[in-house]
């Protein structure tokens, strides 16, 4: 992923360099061109790294595993609490302790 980021970095001096390049240009065309060209030198390789890096977090964050939890509800406020809460963090309700 560093390479990506490097290669960023690269495109923006060869924009900046393309862009200085256009100071020397003979018309309006030509310095449009270029700026154009300083741009494009610059947005593409970010958003190419972006798009990678995005890719990537998201394969990343479906492999995690997903935890689910058995619930009960409260009977005071009836939000659902984990199972093994003996009292509700919403209303503070306690529940009787079980024997077992």
């Amino acid at each position: 992923m560093k390479v990506l980021w490097w290669l960023t970095i690269v495109g923006v001096v060869a924009g900046t360099l393309a862009l200085l390049g256009t100071l020397v240009a003979n018309g309006a065309p030509q310095q449009a061109a270029g700026a154009a060209m300083a741009v494009a030198f610059a947005a593409l390789p970010y958003c190419f790294a972006r798009a990678v890096e995005g890719i990537r977090g998201e394969r990343e964050r479906n492999e995690k595993p997903f935890r689910v939890f058995a619930t009960k509800r409260c009977p005071d406020c009836a939000e659902n609490i984990r199972d093994e809460a003996r009292k509700c963090h919403f209303c503070g309700f306690s529940f009787p302790k079980l024997d077992g």
